[in-house]
């Protein structure tokens, strides 16, 4: 894949070898991506915590008949339900679901698949269409790479299929912040008039899909003000909040008040600097090249003002501190995306542009081509990278030994559901098999119940009481081989991942004397009542 384009002059063979290793990786990693995403795609039960929760509450918005009290319910009562997002990717999910079936995620996957590939093709389309240097534009090949980079990463390689909200509202947020950047550069008025107005509905439709959706709106917001252009702000703020209000409005009159609930209060979970530290930690350590690369990008209109600071570049920047929010408890992979996306955009960019002007680097008497020292670089990130599907447990690629796993656990599912009602860490496996579900996200509640915001006595009364015949969760424990896992349950040490459960309700299900050890798959650990 040639990182060149037009006009830049051919190296020979061997000069050419970091562009040659770049681009065997970034190949390689798609077709990776590719493999994940038909495996996911067939796979019929939940891939990671938390895709099932949403597909559970998509299934019932569909039995339901879409109705908004069906999604966010007073929970006054058994089944307890949690709609964390905004309602547009229920109703898209459940839409699919129509088609495909009310226990099938086939259709949310497909969604989130699609907004996938419109992002690393809109990302091609910018890359492809700035000019590195004056007079020259990025070539296949930097187009390529910014669009297939970020799927290299584990963020995108893991969450890139999941029937989640996450992707489908980045890639509305993307397109509206080309439609403002595509109209920056034309001059007649009602035409750019009317690209704020779409960029404003396309963030509104981001915002009404996940409610943190807003590094977008944000970035164009401080464009304008940077241009102090205040009727296009005024156009935009208008276009932007007013569907967002009106929707709101209607789901809160609709649920009684128990929308904003939902996805505010519900989303709630404390702030911790620890969780922020590591989260930190782990996406600069990661990406390291890719962080400095696009930094460098980033300086240069604060170093000589070689150029003025371009909505991109705020987009990234505000994209890279809305990601902090990953010091939420229980945050994971999905909040370091879109600042991913715009990263290896800005990055690629660099390395465009050093391709180019193909500049020196003096090392004491010696005297190097940068850009091939800056792709080498590139390749050490991409390897740092690497991952291969069949043995990413992390990324949790469905191959035939989870297929058969799930099957095993699916029946005995069944037969532990057989016998009552049934407590699952992860909803969806009910969810796929068409089970009742009394308490579809535990995570959520849990917090819940330790704020004081949700009432959990009633619950905790009922599962202490044995309403619940069985219970099942994942073993937390990943470095243990099947004799220390089962060492691990026979003396009561195999727990669930931290904070699944709510303290009291881990408590109870831990207590040989009501709940006990049935059988094991796997990490897959059920419980039935002690009568």
């Amino acid at each position: 894949m040639p990182l060149a384009g037009p006009g830049y002059r051919r190296e020979r063979p061997l000069k050419r070898l970091p562009q040659i290793l770049c681009g065997f990786f970034i190949f390689l990693y798609a077709l990776f991506f590719l493999y994940r995403a038909g495996a996911a795609l067939f796979y019929a039960y939940p891939l990671e915590y938390g895709e099932g929760a949403v597909f559970h509450e998509a299934g019932q918005l569909l039995r339901d008949g879409f109705a908004p009290a069906s999604l966010y319910p007073a929970n006054e009562a058994m089944p307890y339900r949690a709609g964390i997002y905004a309602p547009l990717y229920y109703y898209l999910q459940a839409l699919t679901m129509a088609l495909t079936g009310s226990t099938s995620l086939l259709g949310g996957r497909l969604i989130t698949l699609v907004a996938s590939f419109y992002v690393a093709w809109r990302l091609y389309r910018v890359a492809r269409a700035t000019e590195l240097v004056a007079g020259r534009k990025a070539g296949l090949g930097i187009g390529l790479a910014a669009a297939l980079t970020p799927f290299a990463t584990a963020a995108l390689y893991d969450w890139g299929v999941l029937a989640k909200a996450d992707l489908t509202a980045i890639a509305l947020s993307m397109a509206a912040v080309s439609r403002v950047w595509r109209a920056d550069s034309d001059r007649r008025a009602t035409e750019t008039g009317r690209a704020y107005l779409i960029a404003g509905g396309l963030c509104a439709l981001a915002l009404l899909t996940k409610q943190s959706a807003l590094a977008a709106p944000i970035a164009i917001l401080v464009w304008l003000g940077l241009s102090r252009n205040w009727r296009l702000a005024g156009l935009f703020v208008a276009a932007w909040l007013g569907p967002v209000a009106a929707v709101g409005l209607g789901f809160q009159l609709a649920t009684g008040g128990t929308f904003l609930r939902h996805v505010l209060t519900y989303n709630g979970q404390p702030y911790d600097l620890g969780f922020l530290g590591a989260a930190l930690n782990y996406l600069v350590w990661t990406h390291i090249v890719l962080i400095g690369l696009a930094g460098f990008w980033v300086a240069r209109p604060l170093v000589g003002r070689f150029e003025r600071f371009d909505l991109w570049r705020i987009y990234f920047l505000i994209a890279l501190v809305v990601s902090f929010s990953a010091g939420k408890v229980g945050a994971d992979f999905n909040y370091y995306l879109e600042s991913l996306c715009l990263m290896s955009l800005l990055a690629w960019w660099q390395v465009g542009r050093l391709l180019a002007q193909r500049p020196l680097a003096r090392f004491g008497p010696v005297r190097l081509g940068l850009a091939p020292l800056v792709l080498i670089l590139m390749a050490v990130q991409l390897f740092q990278f690497h991952h291969i599907p069949l043995l990413a447990d992390g990324a949790n690629t469905p191959g035939p030994a989870q297929a058969d796993e799930a099957q095993q656990v699916a029946a005995t599912m069944r037969e532990v559901a057989a016998r009552g009602p049934l407590l699952a860490e992860d909803s969806g496996w009910q969810a796929a098999l068409g089970l009742p579900v009394a308490l579809d996200d535990p995570f959520v509640f849990g917090q819940l119940g330790s704020q004081g915001v949700w009432d959990e006595r009633p619950f905790l009364v009922a599962l202490s009481t044995g309403y619940f015949k069985g219970a099942m969760y994942e073993i937390s424990q990943a470095d243990l081989g099947e004799k220390a896992l089962d060492e691990a349950v026979a003396n009561g040490t195999a727990v669930p991942f931290e904070r699944r459960f709510g303290p009291t309700t881990l408590q109870i299900l831990q207590d040989r004397t009501k709940f006990i050890p049935l059988k094991r798959i796997g990490r897959y650990l059920f419980l039935v009542w002690k009568s």
